[in-house]
C-alpha cells in the first residue's frame, strides 16, 4: 500500500504570533518534530500573507486548521476541503 502524502504549510516566522511561538528555536523544533512524523513529507514555510498560491500549487486533499478557525475563514477552502481539529 501506498504511503500517504502530506504537506505541511506554516507562515513564515515573522508571521507567527509571538504568543503562540515566543522563540525561532521553538518553531525550529516545531518543524523538526512535523518533519520526524511517518505521513508527513515535506514541511514549508510562506512568505506571501497568504498559502493560496502554495495551496494552488500543492493540490491538497484536504487542509488540516486548528479548533479555533471557522471554515468561512480558511484560505484554499474553494480547492479542498478544510479540517478543523479541536484542540
Amino acid at each position: 500500500m501506498a504511503k500517504p502524502q502530506f504537506e505541511i504549510v506554516e507562515e513564515r516566522d515573522e508571521a507567527v504570533k509571538p504568543s503562540a511561538f515566543p522563540t525561532a528555536a521553538l518553531l525550529l523544533a516545531l518543524r523538526t518534530m512535523l518533519s520526524a512524523l511517518r505521513y508527513v513529507d515535506h514541511v514549508c514555510s510562506f512568505e506571501e500573507d497568504t498559502p493560496l498560491e502554495l495551496i494552488r500549487a500543492l493540490r491538497p486533499t484536504v487542509i488540516v486548521k486548528g479548533g479555533d478557525y471557522k471554515v468561512s475563514e480558511v484560505v484554499g477552502k474553494e480547492i479542498a476541503p478544510v479540517l478543523l481539529v479541536p484542540y
